[in-house]
Parts: structure tokens; C-alpha cells; sequence
């Protein structure tokens, strides 16, 4: 006995991409595990940055490497998790410009979410009393050049 499937493609909602009929219909060509695998000591550094943070301390972290090896999963994981558990993350991106950069972008990325969840005046009260006192009104208008 001989079986044959066919696989027809449909324009989908989607803009630029077709799904399947036949035996894959129901399947979503990107996959990804529900589980984050091999990554429990990238996930305990970040959760150590976010306990210095919520203990008053500097914190920060930076995270490189080639395309593909599942940097945007891992962010994506941790500030899921850490936005359930009432933090507030930051996050900015680089581009790869060859030898060129723009060393800030990631900085201003970040600031410029800011401001648009809390409003200038929101920022400029996260910074400390003294710095706010020093200078009426020069935090507000540096936070709106952001």
C-alpha cells in the first residue's frame, strides 16, 4: 500500500509567509523548547545581578556572542521572570558595525524605554536627591534630549 501526503501552501495572516496543509498543518515553522536548556549558570548570573540590584547596589551585565547561540532567549527568559517578580530590567542592543561602533546605543536604547514608560519627570526622580538638588531642572531636560 502506497501513501502519499500533500502539502499545499495557503497564504496565512501573516505578511511574507504561508502555512502548510497536509500532514503539517498546525506546526509552527519556528520552534523553540519550552524548557531553556544549558543555560542555568547564565541564568544564575543574571539572577545575582538583580539581587545586588534589589540590595541597593550597582548592577549590570553584559551579554555577547556570535548570532544564533541564544542570547535574545536567555533576556527574554530573565526579564520575563524578573518582570513576574516585580523588577524592572533594562535592556539595550549593539550592532555588529565591523571595527566601528556605537558604544552607547545600548545605554540610550535602554533610557529611551524609560522615559517612555515613566516620563522625563519620572526618570529624573529616580536619580538621587543630591543630584536632583544640585541642579533644578538639568535633569529633566537632559533626560528629554535621550
Amino acid at each position: 500500500m502506497q501513501r502519499e501526503a500533500t502539502l499545499t501552501a495557503r497564504p496565512s495572516a501573516l505578511a511574507g509567509t504561508a502555512m502548510l496543509s497536509g500532514i503539517l498543518e498546525g506546526m509552527s515553522a519556528r520552534m523553540s523548547s519550552p524548557v531553556l536548556v544549558g543555560r542555568g549558570d547564565h541564568m544564575g548570573a543574571l539572577e545575582a545581578a538583580l539581587d545586588r540590584a534589589r540590595a541597593g547596589g550597582p548592577s549590570a551585565v553584559l551579554i555577547g556572542g556570535e548570532a544564533g547561540i541564544g542570547k535574545s532567549r536567555l533576556v527574554n527568559e530573565f526579564t520575563a521572570a524578573a518582570a513576574e517578580a516585580g523588577a524592572r530590567v533594562l535592556v539595550g542592543g549593539c550592532l555588529d558595525l565591523g571595527t566601528e561602533g556605537v558604544p552607547f546605543a545600548p545605554f540610550a536604547a535602554m533610557l529611551r524605554g524609560l522615559v517612555r514608560e515613566l516620563g522625563a519627570d519620572g526618570v529624573a526622580a529616580l536619580l538621587p536627591a543630591p543630584a536632583r538638588a544640585s541642579s533644578p531642572g538639568c535633569c529633566r531636560s537632559s533626560v528629554r534630549r535621550v
